[in-house]
């Protein structure tokens, strides 16, 4: 039998894998860079906002997929450009 991959289970008789779908209001690239940026978080030891069975990548996604890590928006940029 194959190997399985990590977020996968075996369910009557084929592999039965998990997706994890952003979020509608997200674009592709933002969730992608605050997937990454938590990431970076839990592997310094952040403590997981869900249960944390899977890798700290599958960990990022799901918890932004769901809305407990969101993305706070850069303050302005008072200096005038030169």
């Amino acid at each position: 039998m194959a190997q399985a991959p990590a977020c996968a289970r075996w369910f009557r008789g084929f592999w039965s894998v998990r997706v994890i779908e952003r979020p509608d209001h997200m674009s592709a690239f933002e969730f992608v860079v605050v997937c990454a940026m938590r990431t970076e978080q839990l592997i310094k030891g952040s403590t997981p906002r869900v249960p944390a069975a899977h890798r700290h990548t599958t960990t990022a996604r799901e918890e932004v997929a769901t809305g407990l890590v969101v993305r706070e928006p850069a303050p302005p940029n008072d200096k005038p450009l030169p």
